[in-house]
């Protein structure tokens, strides 16, 4: 066998990732679905819009100013895509 074989048996990189998972392409098994329904679970629990409005702020480019409202910061965020110039940038 040759070298590079025997590294893709040694390390597969799906192994190593998602030990615990399925392989790529096979999405339909029921540990998958488990895992995305407590994913789901854990980020409607912390992602919050409050939260949401604390973590980032609004770059206004085309009027040179920075939004901090979360009014604001909310009803540009629920739109399907960004006025142009305008940029979503975390506080952190």
């Amino acid at each position: 066998m040759p070298l590079d074989q025997k590294m893709n048996r040694l390390f597969d990189e799906h192994e190593f990732w998602m030990p615990h998972q399925v392989r790529a392409g096979a999405y339909s098994s029921p540990t998958y679905e488990k895992e995305t329904s407590w994913l789901n679970l854990v980020l409607s629990a912390i992602e919050t819009p409050h939260r949401f409005t604390m973590s980032y702020e609004l770059f206004d480019f085309v009027h040179s100013r920075i939004i901090r409202k979360p009014h604001k910061l909310l009803r540009i965020a629920r739109q399907s895509s960004l006025p142009p110039f305008y940029f979503f940038l975390g506080k952190n």
